[in-house]
């Protein structure tokens, strides 16, 4: 076996500290020490660790990173015992809020900057004695000299001079050292933890923006505190997201141009231990695979991206191209089933630049990574373990993980190409430590927007593929505000229609013949005519989103509700009393939709495409069109349940008409399910499920034994339904535990 990689975290008996060293010591070739101040403090929390079964080992030594010969000792101690050291980490840090004056002054910068130049410096000699040495500074945003002088910032107008210029100072003394060893080996990192709020006010970490008026609740005793809120809770769940939102309230910053990216607190922690880890290869290696499809890389020049990041970038398989057949495979299934409702990009030019000039040299990594996750959720099993993934989800997993990479290592400086990008993104449906849900991706790409002004570019009259990006940011918005519940970004009054009349999709010029022949049955989707379908459909999708964004607005409010893991969240919420007459609007507004739909957007039954092939583009857009039938049935429903707060004089005829709502989407998910078809939905699906599942929930205790039996049926086919879409989307899962939930109260119901 390897020697372990011994890792120094200071400051590790809690906080950030604690929750680092938990996430290291679960490798099993890692060792960490944990140096703490109090050696009383730091044997508990080893002893708390060591409790949980974790697979690396554990040590503790006694760092005061203010004392010379603490720090001295610790490295004889670290020397005797290991002979070098593969990793430090200077994570100790003090805000002295309980000080003031000169003395206040002497203890933050003596632990922020002095303290971590001190243990840098001495421990540099066993750095240098490891093969693959890391150095890593725990910083803080708030030292960031440019958003400092950002007034549009929120960095901009917090206080605490003090703390900031220490960490100012600490990203300094960061790119100096970044200097003085890139040439001896070392690799110089900077993260900023980023925001995580815990239950209890002391428990909010010292450095961030949002927990700025908290700072007095913390001891100075301790450095970079987090009290982990008593011996019950799981301390490392109070670091890492669970998955359900994002932890921190603005994008990634960067510290200066030549040191690594920084990350919020569950992307640090998870991007610290890949970054320490064996590289895990992409690949299955087997006799069918061809080594120069291995070796399959970008080429292109990166902007503002130092050697040392693009290293690191190679190391990740961030700038590893996939075999031709997949990417012809995954293009395919992007074509039919990613691009007709979510037309982001300039599709022929995209396909020329890929499929017939240099790829290697295709101008955006981060795009092609994108576009190539997008159709991975469409393609067959067999398709990814051909080309030697273990599986479909190993592979969306795998460039997922490429096209993150990219997106924060800043990659791509066009802030266009960065929506575009961002957008691709919301197709990951992953789960697990550092995962960010849609809506997450969403906000990143409207702020792009917003930043560079998408909107007031626009002009009517004139077409661009700027037009296109902003529907598609408008539809999302709206669809994402149905499945989160969530406040729309894009308010109604920025929605000016007449763009729509501007907006074109599809160029009439014809597509490379090598780009059809690479596509094969797929290039069927990119004669004109159905390229017009495609466009037919999305502008349908817009006018739908539409009708959705006024409903919103109409029959719901923002508001701060409780979350499920106490916290409050900001909603929207059912506003408390609806009219008849706002009612029957939004009614309207649907009903019209429907009515003036155009018969090639129009739903029907797949039995009557029988004589067609499975792969067909007839039965490709009809998945399309069932899609924006099952969004049509989810805003009236969306409708009736918002409305059910009315008043009791309502109730009678709303819930008559839930009820009909519900068996058409029963119905029509039977329908995909019977043509095998129902995988091939977007993610939104789930959020339908949920709905739907929510809106027949009411019907399982009525005295009415057919109404009952029918949401039964309801609930059963939204179980199944959730059943085919769980391989792609985890979040599916969410509607078989409702279901489950749901039959167990019914089965009470029928004993009682």
């Amino acid at each position: 076996m390897s020697q372990p990689t011994v890792i120094l975290i200071t400051g590790a008996n809690s906080g950030v500290g604690y929750a680092t060293a938990q996430t290291l010591a679960a490798h099993p070739n890692h060792h960490v020490i944990m140096a703490c101040r109090d050696l009383q403090k730091g044997e508990k929390a080893l002893s708390e660790l060591q409790s949980k079964d974790l697979k690396g080992t554990l040590s503790l030594i006694q760092l005061n990173v203010e004392d010379d010969t603490s720090i001295s000792k610790a490295v004889d101690t670290v020397n005797e015992q290991f002979k070098r050291l593969d990793v430090l980490v200077n994570n100790a840090g003090s805000a002295a809020p309980n000080s003031s004056g000169r003395a206040k002054l002497n203890m933050i910068f003596s632990t922020n900057v002095i303290g971590a130049s001190l243990v840098s410096e001495a421990f540099t000699p066993l750095l240098l004695k490891s093969e693959r040495p890391y150095l890593i500074q725990v910083s803080s945003g708030l030292g960031s000299m440019s958003l400092a002088n950002d007034p549009t910032c929120e960095h901009y107008t917090v206080p605490y001079d003090d703390y900031r210029a220490s960490k100012a100072a600490l990203n300094m003394m960061t790119v100096q050292l970044h200097k003085q060893l890139q040439g001896r080996g070392v690799r110089v990192f900077a993260f900023c933890p980023g925001l995580q709020q815990t239950k209890e006010p002391e428990s909010v970490p010292m450095d961030l923006p949002s927990s700025l008026t908290l700072l007095e609740a913390f001891n100075a005793e301790d450095v970079d505190r987090l009290e982990r809120g008593g011996d019950e809770q799981d301390p490392f769940a109070q670091f890492v997201a669970s998955g359900s939102k994002p932890i921190s309230g603005q994008p990634h910053m960067t510290l200066t141009r030549n040191v690594p990216q920084t990350y919020p607190l569950d992307s640090y922690l998870l991007t610290i231990n890949e970054l320490l880890s064996p590289q895990i290869p992409d690949l299955i290696l087997r006799d069918n695979n061809q080594s120069f499809e291995l070796q399959r890389t970008f080429q292109v020049r990166l902007p503002n991206i130092s050697e040392e990041s693009k290293e690191y970038l190679h190391l990740k398989g961030a700038l590893r191209i996939v075999p031709i057949e997949l990417r012809n495979q995954l293009l395919g299934a992007y074509i039919k089933y990613v691009h007709p409702l979510l037309p982001v990009i300039d599709l022929q030019w995209f396909l020329f630049n890929v499929m017939v000039e240099d790829e290697s040299q295709f101008p955006s990594p981060l795009l092609h990574q994108a576009v190539m996750l997008a159709g991975s959720a469409f393609i067959e099993q067999e398709t990814a373990v051909k080309a030697g993934f273990s599986s479909r989800k190993a592979l969306r997993r795998t460039l997922f993980g490429r096209a993150k990479l990219l997106y924060e290592f800043e990659t791509e400086s066009n802030a266009y190409t960065q929506i575009q990008a961002l957008l691709l993104m919301m197709q990951w449906h992953g789960s697990g430590d550092g995962h960010k849900v849609p809506t997450y991706w969403f906000d990143l790409a409207y702020s792009t927007a917003e930043r560079v002004g998408l909107l007031g570019s626009l002009e009517t009259g004139s077409f661009s593929h700027k037009h296109r990006l902003w529907w598609c940011l408008y539809v999302r918005d709206r669809v994402l505000s149905l499945g989160f519940r969530r406040p729309l970004r894009i308010p109604n009054s920025d929605v000016t229609m007449s763009l729509l009349e501007a907006t074109r999709y599809y160029s009439s010029e014809p597509y490379h013949e090598l780009v059809l022949a690479m596509l094969g049955e797929a290039s069927a989707m990119l004669n004109w005519e159905n390229q017009e379908r495609m466009m037919l459909l999305f502008i349908q999708e817009i006018k739908l989103a539409h009708c959705v964004g006024v409903i919103i607005s109409l029959l719901y409010q923002d508001a701060w509700s409780p979350s499920p893991s106490g916290d409050c969240e900001y909603s929207m919420v059912p506003k408390s009393k609806i009219s008849q007459a706002t009612i029957t609007e939004c009614e309207q507004l649907l009903k019209v939709w429907i009515e003036n739909l155009p018969a090639p957007a129009h739903y029907y039954s797949p039995s009557l495409l029988h004589h067609c092939h499975t792969e067909s583009p007839e039965i490709v857009l009809l998945v399309h069109q069932a899609f924006l039938y099952l969004l049509h049935l989810t805003a009236m429903s969306i409708l009736f349940q918002a409305a059910s707060s009315g008043g009791e004089s309502l109730e009678t005829t709303i819930n008559s008409e839930m009820r009909s709502l519900t068996m058409q989407v029963n119905e029509t998910l039977n329908e995909l399910h019977d043509c095998r078809m129902l995988h091939f939905l977007p993610g939104s699906t789930v959020t339908i499920l949920i709905i739907i599942l929510e809106a027949s929930l009411p019907d399982l205790k009525v005295s009415d034994d057919i109404v009952r039996m029918q949401a039964m049926s309801n609930l059963y086919a939204c179980e199944e339904a959730a059943g085919h879409l769980l391989q792609t989307y985890p979040a599916a899962e969410i509607v078989l535990s409702q279901a489950q939930n749901a039959r167990g109260h019914l089965l009470g119901l029928i004993t009682t």
